[in-house]
Formats: structure tokens, sequence, C-alpha cells
């Protein structure tokens, strides 16, 4: 949409260098990973042929672009209007960088593993917890305006969180995600916390589809 304003969008984006090593995660399973766009700020940094930097190819294209994702293996990557083709063609989608204020939208559109950035409060000098986000009345913000106002800052899931993520996924796609019970506990009482302060949203399909071992490694989001 030529002449639109998208910063309001802004709190979404992230550095594609962060997804290199989880890149390589894939390639050591015999996958080639494709960059997807038509339009980037910046290049992509590796030399691996296996990773594909596909906007910048001069070989882009519209129906390309919907080709691509419409037959790939899985689709790895952030909350953006691409990854509907994917879920239209019934391929896997793995989101990164979600946002912890939007888990409605993904509890009820996305049935695959997902992790989320963290919202750090410049006030309380902490990162805020699942519960915290919720009481400051940030649930469902969608504009980067808003967290601007609260003095929150959105921190990107770093480049050791897309891999560990990474391997989560190749097990789960290759039917070796193993849950232990404390990942089941862990799994259960954030999506309880949830559901306590959206009674009216079923997150009964939500049940386990939070990165296990971000949520092991980030116990403050269940204070």
């Amino acid at each position: 949409i030529k002449n639109k304003d998208w910063s309001y969008h802004s709190y979404r984006d992230f550095e594609p260098e962060s997804l290199i090593e989880a890149s390589n995660q894939f390639i050591k399973e015999n996958l080639y990973v494709v960059r997807l766009g038509s339009k980037t700020k910046k290049k992509l940094s590796s030399k691996n042929k296996k990773i594909i930097d596909y906007p910048n190819t001069g070989l882009s294209d519209d129906f390309l672009d919907v080709f691509l994702a419409a037959n790939c293996k899985l689709y790895f990557g952030g909350d953006s209007g691409v990854n509907d083709i994917p879920l239209f063609f019934n391929k896997p989608v793995y989101l990164i960088n979600c946002s912890l204020t939007l888990l409605k939208i993904y509890s009820e559109k996305f049935g695959k593993i997902f992790i989320t950035k963290h919202l750090y409060s410049n006030k309380m000098k902490k990162y805020l917890s699942l519960r915290e986000i919720f009481q400051s009345g940030l649930n469902g913000c969608s504009e980067t305006h808003k967290f601007l106002d609260k003095d929150i800052k959105v921190v990107s899931n770093s480049s050791s969180e897309n891999l560990e993520f990474a391997k989560e996924v190749l097990d789960d796609i290759n039917g070796k995600r193993l849950l232990t019970d404390e990942d089941i506990y862990l799994q259960k009482k954030f999506w309880s916390i949830c559901k306590e302060f959206m009674p009216e949203v079923d997150f009964s399909n939500s049940n386990l589809n939070i990165g296990s071992n971000f949520l092991k490694k980030n116990f403050y989001l269940l204070d």
C-alpha cells in the first residue's frame, strides 16, 4: 500500500541475522533455507549457498513468492502476512518473535509451536511477567506507540533462542519432540494464566504450543 506509514508496526521488526544460526541447523538436516519477501532493509550476511536470500537475487516475483511458501517443508519466521500462504496450503508454521500481547490470536490461528518477544519495563527495570502484561492493560496491544507510551521496550528473540527453537521444531517435524512432566506443567500454567484474564477464550487447543526450552529458560513469564 503506497504512501502508508507502517511505523506503527515497527515493534514486530527483528534483525535477519538472528536467524543465521537457526538456518544452519536446518541445513544440517539437509534442508535449504529461503528468505521470503519482496523488499528488504538489508541483505543477509551468510555465505552459505543453502541459505538463499531470495528477495535480493533479482529473481523474485509475486507468483514465485506464493509458489515457494505453498511448497515449503515448513515456515519458520516472524508473524508476517506471508505466513498465511503456507498456512492456507496446510504447511507447518512455526513462529518466532510473537507478541505476548496477542496470545489470543496465536492460540486461535496457529496450531504449531511458537516463541515470543520479551517486554522490558524501563520503569520497573525488569521483564514483565504474563500477569503483569495483563494487569498493565497491554493485552491486545499491536501498535508501537502504545508500548512507548508505557515505557516498554520490545526485545526480539536472540540468535541462541532461535537456534534452540529450531532444534525443537526439527524434533517436532520428525516426530521426536518429547515433553517431560515439567514441560507439560509449565505449558498448562502458562495457558491457565491466559485463561484467568481471558475467560471467554477457549485455550484448549493451545495446551502445548509454547516452545518448551524457551519456557523453561524464561520462568519470569509465570511469576
